[in-house]
Formats: structure tokens, sequence, C-alpha cells
């Protein structure tokens, strides 16, 4: 936050401690830099006031702030068939208890409301109604709602777990525990959002995680129906003031996107450890969300990556257009880099447990037919098993398969795991890829056989899915066959047609498989493009040390360039750029091979042209054919401004002056392989407070026109000098836009890639 915004804080909070007939005089002393953006606060502070009193009015309480008192005296006795154990705490409508159902003998949570008028009794059961509608693994379950002698109840399953709220006090969430729950929570709201029901509460006290890492999404109090937008007052704000969207906490019409919004504070703050807009008043939080920007979530935590804050970014624009439509799309967002993360695990993991020399993990033997890539082949050591999932909340099924099955388990044919409702059988999926064919039955806690087979068609595998149901579930097993049933039996179960059923299934889904990898076999060529473009996603950067950035305009799908800035011991950042030619599996492996030893041996200390000179002995010890590597690498000290720079072969890097000169480090050594040893060797140069160190790719002084002539160094250096802008991403911004607009309609032939860093002033 800017120094500007600081000082009319500051001013706002000693305006706020005076009396109402002091501030004008008070605003007239104010410096005249800031006194017409106090006055206009101000102004914004006692709408604000306005909103929260009618959030009083509609819930019914004296204010803003003041919760039913607890009905502590209620623990102990009766209510209905409920026996109330203790008090867990207090809702937007209501005490909440902790009860015995005394006819089903189970533990309930039991929502309470007591001396409240007919209108807030309304507004309390159509909580209960909008989420008693809802049934998802990620929403509070409604077991049924009642009154008695004048008091209306609902009865919720009761978790056994932590709110979101005292995780996040404990510090900021790991990057992917936080997604993980983001992406729950997105899930539950999606399902409230299709069947037109928006939550507009979600807030960190309202999200429950439980043991096994399931959350679920509670108290559904301010949840409104979209068809019935008119049952609240114009100019009536709901929610907590913190996790409000600037239409709702200025008291305009609400959709879907409110959510959105609300889960995108949530998710900034499980990231940051604090709320995007903090203010010590309701008001002064409410005039942050409708009028300031939150401080950015890379300048809060380092090391996120970038596609991640871009998520968080879109979820908190102001207009409900910018934002991400629907939470299906947010969640894929995070999936995309979740799956990121994992790729570069797995690379890392690799690459640190398979020793020199060792044979690549997953080779075939010599001979053996190659299994597609992710079409569920059995695994290795069980040729011809058949391996089957059964799922099924009655224990005693799992006895009577092995009976029945005996002799095919016996000899090996077939083999079983067994699940207990449709979210056990998913974890025990990931446990058994194996796994081949599923029997399931429709009617089961937790998560139903209908839900499941939805969650199955999303896995994309090559699974058989046979239905086993009781035959007046003849509605719901279409239902089933239309979601991607293979077939159905029905209970009770003949044994003799469930096996002919298994059978049909098996035969079917190894049909698929050979299909399959034919089709692999036949797509080779497109197969190793995707390998090249995977393990460049794999190696691309995902964050950036403080005043750093890079970015990359490919020409194609499989770059040729590659750049990073990272950390060096000693608070020092390094900055490398290097391309390749040709754009296949060759030279990608060369590009990520460059990047990541010269990274490595870059923040292990080794000083520059000993790095370069070991990377062209690790890289060409054997000669590869027509191959080069040409880089530049940087090493800047930002305390002192001092940069080391070596180029092997490589368009020089530039240096922009704050007073608007621009330099060239001038030029280096050859391309790697095309010298021996001490070929390279390190220039100096010194960045003074507020310049800038910009890395480009050849290709960027190359882009041609459609008459083909060159943008040209000379209108790169010329671009740079009309740049005032000498932050990282305003000058990259400021290259990419000049080159398009030089190469017109023309085809864009070079990967256009840039890395910069400023020195702060």
């Amino acid at each position: 936050m800017s120094g500007h915004e600081w000082d009319i804080s500051e001013w706002i909070e000693q305006a706020l401690e005076r009396p109402e007939a002091d501030r004008p005089s008070f605003i007239e002393n104010a410096p005249s830099h800031i006194a017409h953006d106090l006055r206009n606060a101000l102004s914004s502070y006692i709408q604000a006031s306005a909103y929260l009193d009618g959030l009083a009015r509609d819930l019914h309480l004296p204010s803003a702030t003041t919760v039913t008192t607890p009905h502590l005296h209620l623990v102990g006795s009766d209510l209905a068939h409920f026996r109330i154990l203790d008090h867990i705490g207090d809702g937007g409508m209501g005490a909440v208890y902790r009860a015995e159902d005394t006819r089903l003998g189970r533990t309930v949570a039991l929502k309470l409301l007591t001396g409240v008028d007919a209108p807030g009794r309304e507004r309390f059961l159509r909580e209960a109604q909008s989420a008693s509608a809802l049934d998802h693994p990620n929403i509070c379950t409604i077991y049924e709602i009642g009154e008695d002698d004048g008091n209306a109840w609902i009865a919720m399953a009761c978790y056994e777990g932590n709110t979101l709220r005292a995780l996040i006090d404990r510090g900021p969430l790991d990057v992917e525990s936080a997604m993980d729950i983001a992406q729950q929570a997105a899930c539950g709201l999606s399902a409230a959002h299709a069947r037109g029901i928006v939550h507009r509460d979600i807030k960190p006290e309202n999200l429950m995680v439980l043991p096994d890492g399931r959350l679920v999404i509670l108290d559904f109090g301010l949840a409104k129906g979209a068809a019935h937008a008119t049952m609240t007052q114009i100019g009536t704000v709901m929610g907590t003031a913190a996790y409000m969207s600037p239409e709702q906490a200025s008291g305009q019409p609400v959709d879907h996107r409110t959510d959105i919004w609300s889960l995108g504070s949530v998710f900034y703050e499980m990231l940051a450890g604090e709320r995007p807009f903090p203010g010590a008043y309701p008001q002064a939080i409410l005039y942050g969300i409708m009028n300031t920007d939150p401080e950015p979530l890379s300048g809060r935590r380092s090391g996120l990556p970038l596609q991640l804050v871009e998520i968080v970014d879109r979820m908190l624009q102001k207009a409900p257009g910018d934002r991400f439509s629907n939470l299906q799309e947010m969640m894929d967002a995070v999936a995309a880099v979740r799956s990121r993360a994992a790729a570069r695990s797995e690379v890392r993991g690799r690459v640190a447990a398979e020793p020199a020399g060792a044979e690549p993990a997953g080779a075939e033997p010599a001979g053996a037919e190659p299994a597609a890539a992710g079409d569920g082949a059995p695994a290795a050591g069980d040729p011809g098993v058949l391996h089957l999932l059964c799922v099924d909340d009655e224990p005693e099924l799992e006895l009577l398969m092995q009976q029945r099955f005996r002799r095919k388990i016996r000899a090996g044919e077939w083999k079983f795991t067994f699940a207990l409702d449709g979210q056990d059988a998913l974890n025990k999926l990931e446990e058994h890829p194996e796994t081949g064919v599923i029997l399931t039955d429709l009617n089961m806690p937790r998560m139903d056989g209908l839900t499941l087979l939805s969650r199955l068609a999303a896995l994309e595998r090559p699974l058989r899915t046979v239905v086993v149901s009781a035959y007046g579930d003849l509605e719901k097993i279409r239902t089933a066959m239309n979601r991607g049933a293979f077939d159905f039996v029905t209970k009770p179960i003949d044994f003799k047609d469930l096996e002919t059923t298994i059978d049909k299934a098996a035969t079917d889904l190894d049909a698929y498989r050979r299909a399959l990898r034919g089709q692999n076999q036949a797509v080779s060529i497109h197969q190793e493009l995707d390998v090249a473009r995977r393990i460049q996603d794999a190696t691309m950067p995902i964050s950036f040390p403080r005043n750093t950035f890079g970015f990359s305009s490919p020409a194609g799908e499989i770059n040729s360039t590659f750049y990073d800035a990272f950390d060096v011991a000693g608070d020092r950042v390094g900055l490398i750029l290097g391309e390749v030619r040709g754009r296949s599996v060759t030279s990608t492996l060369l590009l990520a091979m460059g990047q990541t030893f010269l990274k490595g041996l870059i923040q292990q200390g080794i000083e520059l042209s000993r790095a370069v000179q070991m990377l062209n002995q690790m890289l060409f010890a054997d000669d590869l054919p027509s191959l080069s590597l040409q880089l530049v690498a940087a090493i800047v000290d930002p305390a002192t401004g001092v940069v080391n720079v070596i180029n092997a072969g490589h368009q020089e890097p530039w240096i922009l002056g704050a007073s608007g000169h621009v330099d060239m480090i001038g030029a280096g050594g050859p391309p790697i392989w095309q010298a021996t040893d001490g070929a390279w060797s390190v220039q100096t140069a010194t960045l003074e407070a507020g310049d800038a160190l910009i890395l480009c790719s050849g290709g960027c002084a190359r882009v041609p026109d459609t008459g083909g002539q060159p943008f040209s160094v000379e209108r790169l250096a010329a671009t740079l000098r009309e740049t005032t802008d000498a932050r990282p991403t305003a000058l990259i911004r400021s290259v990419l836009r000049a080159a398009s607009e030089h190469r017109g309609s023309a085809p864009q032939r070079e990967d256009l890639t840039l890395v910069a860093m400023q020195r702060e002033a």
C-alpha cells in the first residue's frame, strides 16, 4: 500500500475518534493533498454505517455487533425429541447446541431460535429450507426442521473438526492445503448455485475442516434463492463485513458471483494469513472493499505460483462481470495449478531418486508392447487379473462376494477391493489404479452411486461400472445408465447373471484398452510434441523474487527458449535466459537440462565462468549433433547494484537507467559447444537506484513486419528509452506491445522471451 493511502487511513481513524461536530474543522486542517479524499472517505463511512444498521434490523438484533445471548439454561433440558447436551456457539440467527436425538440415538447440532418475532422466524425457517434442498459432501447435512413451544429449530449433522478460522489463526496455510480447501468450498457452492441458492456469508467461521480433510460449508443463514431476490429489502446488507462483495456491501442486487468474491477473500487470507481488506472499524473495511485494491498477494507471501495469484486477483475483481463466470471455471484453474505443481514435483522426485546409469523409471523390458499412457492397464506382476471395486454400505456383501466368487479369486483371475460409499470408492481408486470394473449400489451415505458415477466420468479413466441395486430403483437405474453406467443387475442378486455381466464388462474394457493403445501408437508424433510441452511446463518458473519478472510468448506449441529468476546465496538474485534452434523433444531436453544445470550451479555458489564451462562439459561431452545453446546469465546484488554478466553467443542484456538512458552490456563469448574452456569471461556493470536490467531473446530484435523488415536492436533500445515505467512487468509489456505493433498481421516466427529486474529506488 502506498504512503498516500496510509496517510488517509491514519487521518480517517483520527477523524472517527472526534465528535461529528468537530470533523469539518479537523478536515480543513488536513494536508491539502488528502483533504478531498478524506472528505469522500468519511462520507462513505457514514453510508457504510447505514448499511450495517440495516443488517442489524434485518437480523432483528439490537445492533450490528450484538449476538443473541446463549441460552445456557437449556443445557440438560429436552426440546421435542432432543436432549440438549451443551452449548456450541451462536450463529447469525440463533444459538447452536450439541444434542442427542433420542429417537435415532445420534448426536446432532441443534440450531435454536427463541424470542424472535414472526419475520425473524420466517427467515430462520427459510434458511433451513434453502440448506435442506442441498445434498452434497461439502455442504452441512440438514436432518429435520421443527417448532416446539414457539421455538423454531433445525437439526443438523454435528461435525468434529476445526473451523478454517482456527486454522488460519495459527498462520498462513501451506499452498497445497489452501488450494484443496478452496476447491472443496467451490465444489459445494457450485452445487448450491446450480439449485439457484446463493450462500452470501462465506467466511472462515462458516467453513469446517474435518479430521479426514473434507471441508463442510456451514450456515446457509443468509442464503437467498436467485428466483426470490425481492424477498430482501433494497439497501439491506447481509453477511460479514470483511468478506462482503462490493455489490453486497453497497446494497445492490447480488447473484452467485458474490460467493466467488467472498471465497476469493477467504482464499487470499489462507495464503497471506491476513484479510485482503483489513480495518479497525466495519465502516473502514467496507470503504476498502468498495474503493481500494488489496495489497498484491505476491507482496504478502513470496514464492506463490503466479497463476494462483492471478486466480485470487480475478475472484476479487470489483465488477462481478470481471470475475470467473462460475465456480467451475475457478476450480478448473486451480486444478491446472495443482497439476503443474505435481508435475514439477514428479520431475524433481525422479531426478533425485534415479542414480547415475540407472534404467529410467517405468522402462519396458526389451520386446514388450508399451502400454499407452493413462490406458489403465493392469500393474506389472498382475497380467490377466481383473481388478474389481465393489461399493456398497452393506458389510455382509463383502463376505458374500468373496464366498460366491472364491474360485476365481483363488485362481488369480479376479481380485476384489471393497468400499462402503462413493467417497470411499474414490479414495480406493487412487490407491488401486489398476481397477477396471466397478460394482456399485445407488443408495449409500456420504456419496451415493449417482454422484459417484458423475465423479468417475470426470476422472477420464477407462472404467466399466455395473450398478447393483434394488428392482424398485429402476428410475435411478435409468439415470445411472444416462450417467455412464455400463450395465446393471438387480437385488436380490442373481450371481450367475452378475458373473456374466462382469465378464461382458471386462471384455468391453479390454477391447477399449487395445483400441486406445493402437490410437496412441498411431499418433506418436503428437505424443512426442506433448512430451516436449510437458517437459517445458514442468521446468517453467512459477514464481519470481521481489522486483523481478519474466514472460515468454512462444511462436508455437513448443518453446525454443527458457528463462528464470531466482534467489542466490548472499541475498543476491540470478537471472538466466537461453535459446536453442529447433522444436523437438531433443532440443526441449537440451533447454530443460541447460536451465536446470545452470540454475543449480549458480545457486551452489559456483562462479559464472566456471558454471558455463561445467555446463559445456556436461551437455556436450559426446558432441550432440547439430545443436548449440546460446545463453546469458546475470547475478545482481540489490544492496550494491553490482551486476556480473556472462554471455555465450546471446543477445546482449540492457540497462535502463532511472534517468532514461539505455546501455548495452558488451558482447561475450561464442555459443556453448563452439569453444573450449576459458572462452567465456564475466563482465561487470552497476545498477543505480531505480535502474533496471533486461534480458531479451534474439527474436525480440528480429521480429519482421509484413514487408520482412526486422524490428532491430535500435528499435528495441528506443522502446526501452521511451518506457517511463521501469518496473519489470511494465518494461516487458512495453517491449511486447511495440514488437506486436511492428509485426502487424505478419505471423510470429520466433519466441519473444524477456526477464527483467529493477533495483529498488
